[in-house]
């Protein structure tokens, strides 16, 4: 039996390993295509005359994407980027002398006149604005980049500048309907981001060192048994690496108090994703993932053993959790983005062992069920692909209540994946490729799973109609 185990095993995780290595595969094809419509490696260089359309697009026109591949294509010539918007901020104020040293011999409409200065230090403070965005950003991506101590405190110092001449932009033009033109919205958003990277990165590293504390403690011998109760970690440690040693009639202490701990970990995770992407993800994302569980809690005996189930249920969740926040624990949210997007040993990596880890999470499951229900593995499969089919159909209404677009664009403006104005104009799905018809798809697909799955076990028809 446990060499059997053991193989089975084995072949889920290489077969996890083989689907995320060619999903690193298509993830490159597909962002090397969508970088290239995203394409900025030169628009670090600024000429003069400036036009204000060019500043409008380069302050409020891009993102977290075109971020990456501008850094890393120019962080060879990184002083030279700092130095450009130093520059361009000089020329724009020497541009203006030369202006007033020909008003005596310029026209003598003075208004007109007038009207010239007015506009170049229009110009000069978006210039300026300009320059502080550049080596807030430059500093910032070298910080994720290197780690370097002197990176961090200049993009902190260029974040505050930048914050305080935006404002200051916003209050002296706000009544004036010619010049109050620029949307620092983007810009803004994304010092809100970098400002919570210091937190995200704390309580990341806080949710991955609990989680893995309490797997350790889990090793069987490791905390003394009550009488004849093993601790609750114990269940934790055996439901990732050895799910068929669970055994429904063994007895636990500390159940309580570990599921609540669980349950909390897997809540500040959430939290931390909003950090690292926006509130309206982590809350459907998470939420869903509660709901297959107690889901699959009430299918198996009808919610008893609830707390040892949910234990169990939850330690593959909680584990992949974990993988995702590890990389945030390293230099913040940004800093998996940014590798996302550039570097295909990272995507490699994460899809290999993400898809991996997801494949050892269902095997688990279905050992699990089967533990629990003292049944045999078709049932088992039932009461996974039935839960799984009621999460899915709840995502697609989900999906088709508040619409595609509307979902993709709310998320997108709080992540900034994808340049803000880009996104609203073109529309996310059109520039992604995503048919609309993806949400009628998904909620075919969930009826037809549960469809096919139900009629496997008739008890499943059974604890559903007693509920």
């Amino acid at each position: 039996m446990k060499p059997r185990n053991f193989l089975i095993s084995f072949v889920v995780l290489l077969a996890g390993l083989v689907a995320g290595y060619f999903a690193s595969l298509g993830a490159k094809v597909y962002l090397s295509e969508l970088s290239g419509s995203l394409e900025v490696t030169d628009s670090y260089k600024i000429e003069l005359p400036l036009g204000m359309a060019d500043l409008d697009s380069s302050v409020s026109g891009a993102s977290f994407a075109v971020f990456s591949n501008l850094y890393f294509s120019t962080r060879e010539e990184y002083q030279e980027v700092i130095n450009e918007g130093l520059l361009a901020v000089k020329e724009a104020i020497a541009w203006k002398d030369l202006v007033l040293e020909t008003r005596e011999i310029g026209s003598k409409n003075e208004e007109d006149f007038d009207r010239i200065i007015t506009s170049m230090d229009y110009e000069i403070e978006l210039v300026r604005i300009l320059d502080y965005y550049r080596q807030f950003f430059m500093n910032y991506y070298r910080w994720i980049d290197t780690g370097e101590s002197q990176s961090k405190t200049s993009y902190q110092l260029a974040m505050g500048q930048l914050m305080a001449v935006m404002e200051f932009h916003e209050e002296k033009y706000a009544k004036d309907n010619v010049a109050a033109g620029i949307d620092f919205e983007e810009a803004r958003q994304g010092v809100v981001v970098s400002k919570n990277t210091g937190r995200s990165v704390r309580w990341a590293r806080v949710v991955v060192v609990l989680s893995l504390f309490l797997l350790v403690l889990g090793v069987p011998g490791l905390v003394r048994d009550r009488a004849n109760r093993r601790f609750a970690g114990t269940l934790y440690f055996d439901a990732i690496f050895r799910p068929s040693r669970v055994e429904s009639h063994h007895v636990y202490h500390g159940t309580t108090r570990l599921s609540l701990l669980m349950v909390a970990l897997y809540v500040l995770g959430l939290v931390i994703f909003s950090g690292f992407s926006s509130l309206l993800f982590p809350v459907i994302i998470g939420g869903l993932g509660l709901i297959y569980i107690i889901l699959l809690a009430i299918f198996i005996h009808r919610g008893s053993n609830f707390r040892n189930i949910l234990i169990s249920l939850m330690a593959p969740k909680l584990l992949m959790m974990a993988f995702i926040l590890l990389f945030i624990a390293v230099r913040g949210p940004i800093y998996f983005w940014s590798q996302m997007w550039v570097s295909n040993l990272f995507r490699v990596l994460f899809f290999s062992l993400f898809i991996m880890f997801l494949f050892r999470k269902f095997h688990s499951n279905v050992v699990l069920c089967r533990k629990w229900s003292g049944g045999k593995v078709a049932p088992s499969i039932a009461y996974i692909f039935t839960a799984l089919g009621i999460q899915l159909l709840l995502a697609g209404l989900a999906l088709q209540f508040f619409g595609l677009e509307h979902c993709l664009t709310s998320l997108n403006n709080d992540l900034l994946v994808l340049p803000r104005g880009l996104s609203e104009n073109i529309g996310i799905t059109t520039l992604l490729g995503i048919p609309m018809e993806i949400t009628p798809w998904i909620i075919y697909f969930a009826l037809g799973l549960m469809a096919v799955m139900l009629p496997l076990n008739h008890s499943v028809f059974q604890r559903i109609f007693k509920l």
